[in-house]
């Protein structure tokens, strides 16, 4: 059924269509319901709707539902929790120790640990473990060796908001194109030149947002360093190898890049105290390690070859093509699987590590786990229903103001859930939508709205409260909120402002 034929008109059917994302909205902001629940309840009010206003069969809408379900277990729930397990087993092995005791024996000044730790380590925890971990555990860090705690976490809330563009392994990408039916690799390509471009100028900022004129000035090369190696990297490995490892090979770039030139121009060094170049990258190998195999694994010729194990389940229920792809030997997931065994085989974990980093995971992964189904699942619901068309072709009627709305709508999202991903899921396909209805680019429109959802986690009351928690400050979140809102709304609007004139031009 044409949903904006309707007899209810375009606009009550729309506004409809869009209430049970209000109400996933409402739940997680207002009234501070779990996101899990919040989620389940959208999801169950979008399969009655689309049931009984939208005609849609009650056998298909539970297929909907089951296909969305069975997206979120595979690839991307996997690639979640191999990413956790591996950076759990560096937690209860003591290599994370190590590294931090490297850092703090070597580095006294505070804007360059901020730069390594809150931008550079916390991309990295974005690309492998994601959630929370990345401005948690940086914070944590950053307060360890001695940065004062509000710092540490304003700067890490901020610094960690630009690198979910890809998250973990590119499930946020995975997951825009899986709700929009985008061709996902085109839709890699676009957000990795938004990516790209965007993290050129992003640590200049930081450093000079935070430290003033006189810490720019000592550390100007390490930002410029650290801003060209993931901007370019994360371009360079999206457009010429895959998406999958581009955060993670753009977070190590950065790193490294950092590290490079702080050892060269021996700026930031305690020169009393300064090791080889060798020791102060040892710390490093088990993040090498994953990003050379997830590369690997992602090579067009390795993965092509790792791909004919595919199974291919048929979903024509939904759409005539469609079809569930189970590659559990090329996914992403597996690679960092092979890394997690090789680095507990190195290492000589003991039967206890393991069982302590899984029993870690499971925690850490019991409700996102769910969430992330039921996010799905509404998702799907309300895609093949017709009831996001509803909305879309509402939404359409802003007309050329669309363009700068969408970044800011993603922004919200993203606000309220937390998570870019789950912005992605449930705003997604409406993006797509009102830009096909507009006759614009689905891919730009999409794409900016995208890099533009992680922004919005800088004023996300959960990762606020994250923050405070970690650096033990709790009950800053209101002072954490400010300088949240003053980053992003500014990144979003450029942003908003920039992808006006590329989409419309």
């Amino acid at each position: 059924m044409d949903p904006t034929a309707l007899p209810l008109g375009l606009w009550f059917s729309a506004a409809l269509a869009a209430l049970p994302i209000v109400v996933v909205f409402v739940l997680l902001g207002p009234l501070r319901v779990s996101s899990h629940i919040a989620a389940s309840v959208g999801a169950f009010l979008a399969a009655v709707l689309a049931v009984i206003v939208w005609r849609f069969p009650l056998t298909t809408t539970l297929i909907a539902g089951i296909y969305g379900v069975a997206i979120a277990l595979f690839p991307i729930i996997y690639i979640i929790a191999t990413s956790l397990l591996l950076y759990n087993l560096t937690v209860v092995s003591g290599w994370a120790e190590k590294l931090r005791a490297t850092l703090e024996q070597t580095i006294p000044d505070r804007y360059l640990l901020l730069l390594l730790i809150g931008f550079g380590f916390a991309a990295f925890l974005d690309s492998t473990a994601g959630f929370l971990t990345p401005v948690t555990v940086a914070t944590a860090v950053l307060v360890g060796l001695g940065v004062p705690a509000f710092e540490a976490g304003a700067y890490t809330l901020v610094a960690s908001s630009l690198p979910p563009i890809f998250g973990a392994m590119g499930i946020p990408v995975v997951v825009l194109a899986e709700v929009t039916g985008l061709r996902l690799i085109s839709l890699a390509h676009h957000q990795a030149v938004i990516a790209g471009l965007l993290f050129l100028g992003f640590p200049m900022w930081l450093t000079f947002t935070f430290g003033g004129r006189s810490a720019l000035r000592r550390l100007w090369l390490h930002t410029v360093a650290a801003g060209l190696a993931y901007g370019l990297v994360v371009w360079w490995v999206a457009t010429r190898i895959s998406f999958y490892p581009a955060g993670l090979a753009a977070s190590v770039a950065a790193l490294l890049a950092t590290v490079l030139v702080t050892y060269l121009t021996k700026n930031g060094l305690d020169k009393s105290n300064r090791p080889p170049l060798k020791a102060m990258l040892k710390p490093w190998w088990p993040y090498l390690l994953l990003m050379v195999i997830v590369t690997v694994w992602s090579l067009p010729a390795v993965s092509q070859w790792l791909n004919q194990f595919t199974l291919f389940i048929p979903v024509s229920i939904l759409a005539e093509s469609l079809q569930w792809r189970f590659n559990l030997i090329a996914s992403a997931g597996t690679a960092i699987l092979v890394t997690t065994l090789i680095f507990g085989w190195v290492v000589g974990l003991s039967a206890g590590q393991w069982s302590q980093a899984i029993r870690m995971t499971g925690r850490q992964i019991h409700y996102p786990v769910i969430n992330m189904m039921v996010m799905l699942a509404l998702a799907q619901i309300m895609n093949f229903s017709g009831m996001t068309l509803a909305v879309g072709t509402a939404v359409a009627n802003t007309g050329p103001a669309f363009p700068l709305i969408s970044p800011f709508l993603s922004w919200l999202g993203a606000a309220i859930a937390g998570s870019n991903t789950a912005s992605n899921a449930i705003l997604g396909q409406l993006q797509a939508t009102t830009a096909v209805q507009l006759g614009l680019s689905p891919l730009k429109v999409v794409a900016l709205a995208g890099a533009a959802a992680p922004l919005g986690k800088m004023v996300a009351p959960q990762v606020l409260s994250a923050a405070a928690g970690a650096g033990g400050i709790t009950g800053a979140e209101s002072r954490l909120l400010r300088v949240g809102l003053f980053h992003s709304l500014i990144w979003t609007t450029l942003i908003a402002v920039l992808g006006y004139f590329w989409v419309t031009g």
